[in-house]
């Protein structure tokens, strides 16, 4: 993903919440002991990680209210993202073009570590078609992500 920062600059609370955020955004529903486990932190701890997130809007209690998701302000994060890198910005124009002239759909990845992540996409406006997700990861071994390894 990101190059190594030095890591006298991390502010520790900031880099466990971003931790509980990428947990969450892989799998949503899970409840606070999981989140713990899987992220290392104690209970109480990312219990009040999760409260923060979820009071700024980040993170949301699944409708049981036994899990989190991501919340509104991930989305609009997102969306924000996808208008501000300049990779995406550039290839947004070109994915169209190729997508219409030839009535597919086209999408752009990019490969981190061994995987490959959808990061832009064109679809054509027809029923039956090819859904790409902007955000969903593939081994490098499977469909378009093989071109990474030829």
């Amino acid at each position: 993903m990101a190059d190594q920062a030095d890591t006298r600059y991390t502010v520790d609370s900031v880099d466990r919440a971003i931790s509980l955020l990428q947990t969450v955004a892989g799998e949503a529903d899970l409840g606070v002991s999981e989140i713990a486990r899987r992220s290392g932190d104690s209970k109480a701890r990312a219990f009040r990680l999760l409260q923060t997130l979820v009071r700024r809007g980040l993170l949301a209690r699944s409708s049981d209210g036994k899990g989190y998701r991501l919340g509104l302000a991930a989305l609009m994060l997102g969306h924000a993202a996808s208008e501000q890198m300049d990779l995406i910005r550039i290839a947004n124009p070109v994915l169209e073009e190729l997508g219409q002239a030839i009535g597919e759909t086209t999408q752009l990845r990019i490969r981190d570590d061994q995987e490959s992540l959808c990061v832009a996409k064109w679809e054509p406006k027809r029923d039956l078609r090819v859904n790409a997700i902007v955000g969903r990861r593939r081994p490098l071994h499977a469909g378009s992500s093989k071109a990474f390894l030829a």
